[in-house]
């Protein structure tokens, strides 16, 4: 940490050294230096769909995405508005490659070509958000959706892509200020008591005898839900600033804060082919009430009771003949461990049902009976909880030298602190912040028949992260739906005990620092030819814990060496090469590969002790992309195809959690059509098949009914069977559809007046990666009426027109059998704003 603030001090010296140069030698003459900027004035894009402006998410240089040898996509904050867009989810119907599987309901972080993918703000990667509170799009200018890793400048990604967020500025992506304030008020309502308040601010400013902007957002949302028991209540705040220091010198300052409340949401348990076909639910209650029984009866059940109770279960595994040979054995309690013979994985068409029987985990046989279930019952419980706060802040100082040199120094913040409980027995808590200073260098050299632009970078990011959670007896099947949560199901977790009183799953308290160092070479022969490099070092010293130590937490770990701390450091080397060739200014072919050394943290940032012990917490990506992009029609249409092949390695770290091997392949099609100026056109294609490389055809995953017919699911829904199971070397992930497409349009009816309409088709999909229940597909289809004039805009917003029932897949790599998310029916909603 020291060598941290010395260097973000060293950094903060040279460029206030830079500031006061250029304030000596600067001229008075008020001088302006535009970025390029290329805009086809002929066509009046409002939607900002033509991807004409420059974005530097990619690779920074300023390129259009016409220009960029990558598969990108990007999205305005007017295009959001029109298609009321209001979470990351909503971007699957606009962008080819981004289908998202259900984190029990949180939109935390889209997946890409089937792999989870990461959020960045202005470039700088964000904590990891797997679930952990919903990622916020309505206070951005525009939101770059990227395909395959980041720039090597932005230190090594995830191979699936990420999210580039923008906050809105009083500083256009021109280089100039807003002429006049301008500033919005809203209110949105809709089903289910939707209830939303938005209010911003922003324009130009003079400050100390400079040139300055700002640009102010808050939002406060608190709604009920469809989903029985759950609601929203959020605060964000946002704040951007800008300020010229000098004709050569600026900074650019501001941050996000962010305080949600909410639940996680597991959706339907009890999970059958008749249930997602006809609504068929299996009703019934377990056989054991474990809390009365062997507890307190203060209606929750305890781990200490759980013990009590599996003492009186007959031996250690349900035969009474333990590691027999050719067998399946399984060891007792409510979450049984099968396996078959000595310790080898299984195929659950070997359980039989005198071996579930045995367990006596099942239901009670004169409760057991069917019912037809609303998808608004799911697994949410009046004592579930999830309360998150999350904070962002940046400021950067950018320098332009005489010579042509310019040097940016980017400081990053972000933390986030939360607490979630689930009733069915999981809960995790978490605080972790990270700290990142970025130091960029570039300049542009012109040559007779060429043109080269660099950037170097070194770079230091420090992260803290504490995680803990509690999973050892997370049940989704005790819990009937049709009659909700009872003495019966509830469980207690250890966040809400006392301490001395609290057992965790795992406990780690991890820091680590990276030290990155990264070039970009961008050159451009005979204006056709493109040829773009970049590479990074980066060297990671890490130190985590398991545990707290001599102190009084008590941990049931999987972790082989129980509570234990470890240290180590490792390094890597990340590339990037494209090629790409304009013809005829239209027609742009590129091929791109990438290799990525990616740290393989957690959920909050954290890293697994035994990764830091073995040495494992760097994991290898690779991508091969081919792609081919085309401006036709005097710009008004822009078109985009690619195929890629993409791997993510990380065999030695495997976790189906959050950080599987993968392999994907597939191709996306794009269009962006204005075929006069009161009417834009968008659509995409995508055709994907994602792999989940399991080395010897084995992975670790709970078994759903579905996964055993030949046993009575109610004989296990008192609890839940685990196990390594074969499933091949190269098994379909589960929950990512092979194809989906969709197309969306939006048509000026009049003066002041536009109707947009998307629908978007999603093939059918097996929701696990075991196979055995198969989502149906279908097509969503929303529209909406806006009315917007120079004051007021009105908007009335309608979701899933035809009513369709469909469902997301959840956790499909360790729960995919256990639990699916039955999405929202048909909904409304509706917004005014006045505009000053």
């Amino acid at each position: 940490m020291e060598r941290f603030c010395v260097t973000i001090l060293a950094s903060a010296i040279a460029m206030y050294s830079a500031s006061l140069a250029a304030q000596e030698t600067a001229s008075d003459e008020d001088v302006v230096e535009l970025d390029t900027f290329v805009a086809e004035e002929e066509v009046n894009d409002d939607l900002g769909i033509l991807q004409s402006e420059p974005v530097d998410s990619v690779f920074g240089f300023g390129k259009t995405i016409l220009e960029t040898p990558r598969s990108v996509s990007s999205i305005s904050s007017e295009f959001l508005d029109q298609f009321n867009a209001k979470g990351i989810n909503d971007i699957v119907n606009f962008v080819p490659g981004t289908f998202t599987t259900s984190f029990f309901g949180v939109a935390g972080s889209l997946d890409i070509r089937g792999t989870a993918a990461e959020n960045y703000f202005r470039g700088v990667k964000r904590l990891n958000n797997e679930g952990n509170f919903p990622t916020p799009i309505g206070a951005s200018d525009r939101i770059d959706v990227i395909r395959g890793p980041m720039s090597p400048i932005s230190g090594p990604s995830k191979v699936g892509g990420a999210l580039n967020f923008i906050p809105k500025s009083a500083r256009a992506s021109t280089g100039q200020y807003m002429e006049d304030s301008t500033g919005e008020i809203s209110y949105e309502t809709g089903s289910w008591d939707r209830n939303i308040m938005k209010a911003e601010l922003g324009g130009p400013a003079k400050f100390l005898g400079d040139d300055a902007g700002y640009y102010l957002y808050g939002e406060i949302n608190n709604s009920d839900s469809y989903y029985k028991n759950d609601f929203t209540e959020q605060t964000l705040l946002q704040a951007s600033f800008n300020k010229d220091l000098s004709a050569k010198t600026r900074i650019e300052f501001g941050g996000m804060y962010q305080d949600w409340r909410g639940h996680e949401n597991g959706g339907w348990n009890r999970v059958t082919q008749d249930l997602i076909d006809n609504g068929t639910y299996i009703t019934g209650i377990p056989a054991t009430n474990i809390d009365s029984e062997f507890g307190n009866g203060d209606g929750l059940i305890n781990e200490p009771e759980i013990d009590l109770w599996e003492t009186t279960l007959a031996g250690l595994v349900s035969t009474g003949e333990p590691f027999t040979p050719g067998t399946v054995s399984c060891f007792t309690g409510l979450v049984p461990f099968c396996f078959n013979g000595n310790f080898e994985p299984l195929d659950p068409s070997m359980i039989t049902q005198d071996l579930v029987d045995g367990l006596g985990i099942g239901l009670d046989p004169a409760t057991v009976g069917t019912t037809k279930l609303s998808g608004n019952e799911v697994l949410i419980s009046k004592l579930d909880e999830y309360d998150t706060e999350a904070s962002t802040f940046y400021f950067d100082i950018i320098h332009d030298f005489d010579n042509g040199w310019s040097i940016t120094n980017k400081l990053f913040y972000d933390a986030q602190e939360y607490t979630n409980v689930d009733s069915y027995g999981f809960t995790k808590i978490a605080d972790a912040w990270v700290i990142e200073d970025q130091l960029i260098f570039a300049k542009t050299f012109e040559f007779n028949n060429w043109t080269s632009a660099l950037q170097l970078s070194p770079s230091i990011r420090y992260t803290d992260a504490f995680y803990a959670l509690d999973f050892g007896h997370e049940i989704f099947d005790r819990t009937d739906l049709s009659q909700g949560f009872n003495a019966l199901s509830i469980q207690q977790v250890p966040s809400r005990l006392p301490p001395g009183a609290e057992s965790w799953s795992d406990y780690w308290n991890s820091e680590y620092t990276q030290y990155g160092l990264a070039a970009m070479v961008d050159m451009n022969f005979f204006e056709n030819l493109n040829v773009l490099l970049g590479g990074r070092w980066d060297y990671v010293d890490a130190e985590g814990e398991n545990g707290d130590g001599d102190g009084p937490i008590i941990l049931r770990t999987f972790d082989p060496d129980g509570e234990h701390s470890a240290s180590n450091s490792d390094d890597g080397f990340t590339y990037t090469a494209s090629v790409s060739y304009t013809i005829a200014e239209k027609f742009t072919p590129y091929i791109t590969r990438a290799e990525q050394q990616t740290i393989v943290s957690g959920s909050a940032g954290d890293l697994d002790t035994e990764n830091i012990k073995n040495k494992t917490f760097l994991g290898e990506s690779e991508l091969d992309e081919f792609g081919l992009k085309m401006s036709l029609l005097d710009g008004r249409l822009y078109m985009a195809g690619a195929y890629y092949e993409q791997q993510r390695i990380a065999f030695s770290s495997q976790n189906p959690v959050s950080n599987q091997a993968v392999e994907s392949e597939g191709y996306e099609l794009e269009f962006r059509y204005v075929p006069f100026d009161d009417l834009a056109l968008i659509g995409t294609y995508s055709n994907q098949e994602t792999r989940v490389t399991t080395p010897g055809g084995v992975t670790f995953s709970y078994i759903g009914a579905a996964d055993m017919p030949q046993v009575d699911p109610s004989a296990v829904y008192g609890g839940i069977i685990g196990g390594n199971i074969v499933v091949g070397e190269k098994p379909l992930r589960g929950g990512i559809p092979e194809v989906t497409w969709s197309l969306s349009a939006s048509y000026k009816l009049m003066q002041n007046v536009k109707t947009n309409l998307s629908v978007t088709y999603v093939d059918e999909v097996e929701s696990s990666v075991l196979g055995g229940i198969t989502l149906p597909d279908y097509y969503l289809v929303n529209g909406s009426v806006v009315y917007d004039s120079e004051k007021f805009r009105f908007g009335v917003f309608l979701n899933n027109i035809l009513d369709e029932d469909y469902y997301r897949g959840n956790f499909p790599s360790l729960y995919g059998n256990n639990a699916v998310l039955p999405e929202l029916p048909f909904n409304w909603s509706a917004e005014i704003a006045y505009k000053f």
